[in-house]
């Protein structure tokens, strides 16, 4: 018997030696917390002893020295020689030793190799790739021809859908991430064939984005509000109107209602549904006989003819006319900030305050006069909140903008002067005053001249009129001066028209070395005569050298 026994204890006593040394190699070569086993291989790169930070640097390294080839057939047409991607391998490592610890280790202990693939997942790829793909003619057609997406024309004034156009323009989103996942499974090398990478189109004609925002457009875009200047009308154009309302937003818009109407539809259909099944169990619980059951079947019909068709068809039409109403009223957001914009580009294009204006003088001279208070200028502010208020409205409006200022006569852009008006000549030193086209005065003058005292320049608006004024200024010795007058006509601050009683004499050189403060003197019955044909105020006086 202890012969048998001996055996036995020797043969246990070595299994247990050596399952404590297996154990011992497994615990310190296997689970050694960040480091992989000796005879490790990762993607065919030696990673033995090497800690997963390690291991993940060597396998970069490794995989970013590799040329990346392009071949159409069994012909290489080019390559990318550097990839310099970035690359997100932890993860991986990871599962590697989680899920090969033992095989690892048992190769370990019997000195064998132990080989293991796994995916070299892409995170980024550098800007001199991208920037080298992009340039690769090789990959490009002869002729290129960019992709379109269908688009709605909003220069016609029926906003026709126009078709998508399929380019031969490589996407190279698609390309690059191609090229990534065949890195990724170790493959450097692309059978290439540029048709499979040309760029799609992302909005096609009978695409429903495209059909709503046409319908969109053909809503809003249609300028409701016409602006009426004088003889001409002017309508907020297509493009200023998409600017200005947030189509993105009322595409949003829709689509939430679409939403909830889907689901109110869908919680209608359930109850409905659940209404037929408690219907059907109370049937069949209170059938106990034919004739009870034919009473319930009438009786059924009776309740389905007083409420079901009713009750269904009046909530059809409810949902319908409230989907309508819902469409109809949405309210569409307003940039009011390009509402502003285009207000200002209106002001600056319709106003007429300090425009140079081109007339003949009844000397005969073309005259070009710029500058001056005189004319039509848009009140910017009002105007802006009265614009968003009409859009908002969704109402057809005519009207004029909301002046700060106005001319003598009606908007005309050509001529807002009209044939009611004073001209002042400083060269000829001369007045004429034209009524309805009717010359009324016609006398000298004497103004200030161009180095002391001058008579400021370009078309003004009088300001009114007063019999009966004194004129009190400086005088170039620095005294003061006080000036009794008969009629004063004031057109831009202090400077106006008015009889000059201390004077003899008008018109010619006067000016020169005895002229005015600035105003414009005139004898006394040529003052009288333009003061009692004078409108209140804003008859344009034009003056001019």
């Amino acid at each position: 018997m202890k012969k048998i026994l001996i055996p036995i204890i020797i043969v246990l006593v070595c299994l247990a030696g050596g399952g404590y040394a297996v154990w011992h190699s497994l615990e310190s070569n296997v689970f050694a917390a960040d480091t992989f086993a000796d005879h490790v291989t990762i993607n065919g790169v030696d990673c033995s002893g090497l800690t997963k930070k390690q291991a993940e640097k060597k396998l970069v390294k490794e995989w970013n020295s590799k040329k990346f080839r392009f071949e159409a057939g069994e012909k290489e047409i080019g390559s990318i020689d550097d990839l310099n991607f970035t690359y997100d391998l932890r993860p991986e490592l990871d599962k590697v030793t989680r899920e090969h610890p033992f095989a690892s280790a048992l190769n370990h202990f019997f000195n064998a190799d132990f080989d293991v693939s796994m995916e070299m997942p892409v995170k980024k790829v550098s800007k001199a790739f991208t920037k080298e793909l992009k340039s690769a003619d090789y990959l490009k057609e002869d002729k290129i021809r960019e992709t379109k997406n269908a688009f709605v024309d909003i220069s016609s004034g029926d906003f026709k859908i126009v078709p998508e156009v399929q380019g031969n323009n490589v996407d190279y989103n698609v390309l690059t991430n191609t090229i990534t996942d065949l890195v990724a499974a170790g493959t450097f090398t692309m059978d290439y064939e540029a048709s499979d990478f040309y760029e799609q189109p992302k909005i096609t004609a009978d695409s429903e984005e495209i059909k709503e925002q046409q319908a969109l457009y053909k809503e809003y875009l249609s300028s409701k509000v016409t602006y009426v200047l004088g003889d001409e009308e002017v309508k907020i154009p297509a493009a200023t109107l998409q600017k200005i309302y947030d189509f993105d937003s009322m595409a949003d818009i829709l689509k939430a209602e679409k939403k909830a109407k889907k689901e109110d539809s869908e919680k209608s259909q359930d109850k409905s549904d659940k209404d037929s099944e408690e219907k059907s169990d109370d049937k069949a619980e209170k059938s106990d006989s034919a004739s009870q059951k034919s009473e319930e079947q009438d009786q059924d019909s009776d309740d389905n003819k007083d409420d079901d068709p009713q009750d269904v068809s009046k909530s059809i039409k409810t949902s319908a006319k409230d989907s309508e109403s819902k469409d109809k009223g949405a309210d569409l957001p307003i940039n009011e900030e390009e509402v502003a914009e285009f207000v200002q580009e209106f002001a600056r294009k319709y106003n007429t305050v300090g425009k140079t204006r081109e007339f003949t003088s009844l000397s005969g001279k073309k005259i070009k006069v710029s500058g001056g208070d005189y004319g039509f200028a848009v009140s910017q502010d009002k105007e802006t909140k009265q614009l968003v208020k009409d859009l908002k409205s969704g109402k057809e409006i005519k009207r004029e903008p909301i002046w700060v200022m106005t001319g003598f006569v009606d908007y005309n852009p050509s001529d807002d002067v009209g044939n009611t008006y004073v001209d002042i000549s400083l060269a000829d030193q001369h007045l004429w005053y034209f009524k309805d086209g009717k010359k009324i005065v016609d006398c000298p003058v004497v103004t200030g001249n161009r180095y002391q005292h001058d008579t400021p320049t370009g078309t003004f608006g009088l300001s009114y009129k007063q019999r009966g004024a004194t004129l009190r200024g400086d005088n170039g010795d620095g005294s003061r001066y006080e000036s009794p007058v008969s009629y004063w006509m004031p057109f831009y601050g202090n400077y106006g028209m008015h009889d000059a009683p201390w004077r003899s004499s008008f018109g010619g050189k006067i000016y020169q070395g005895g002229g005015s403060h600035g105003c414009v003197n005139m004898p006394i019955p040529a003052a009288k005569k333009l003061f009692e044909n004078l409108a209140e105020k804003n008859v344009p006086v034009i003056v001019h050298w």
